[in-house]
């Protein structure tokens, strides 16, 4: 995209987009890759402080994308995210087996 194409696009999407934040300022939130159990627990703690704001926009790029649907819905999400990034593993869909006669006779 060239500059002029920057502004075009600018001028025709960005009043919409400062009218989304009721007359304050807008927010906007970019996460980052890597680190998905950080930037989930800055947002939690974020919440818990009662000064995070509520985001017109949310980005991310690689974990920074599946964490931020959920930081767009707002802190009511936060549990959810908390889960996703606890480091505890889900219940394994499959079971280790031996393999061969071996697993037969002593699976």
């Amino acid at each position: 995209m060239t500059r002029q194409e920057l502004r075009r696009w600018a001028a025709a999407h960005l009043p919409a987009l400062v009218r989304s934040a009721d007359g304050k300022r807008l927010n906007v939130l970019v996460l980052s890759g890597g680190g998905g159990s950080f930037g989930a627990g800055v947002l939690e703690e974020w919440s818990r402080l009662g000064t995070r704001p509520r985001f017109q926009i949310v980005t991310g790029v690689s974990v920074g994308a599946h964490i931020a649907p959920i930081a767009f819905l707002g802190p009511a999400w936060d549990h959810q995210l908390s889960l996703a990034f606890d480091g505890k593993a889900p219940p394994s869909l499959f079971e280790p087996r031996l393999l061969g006669w071996f697993g037969t006779l002593f699976g």
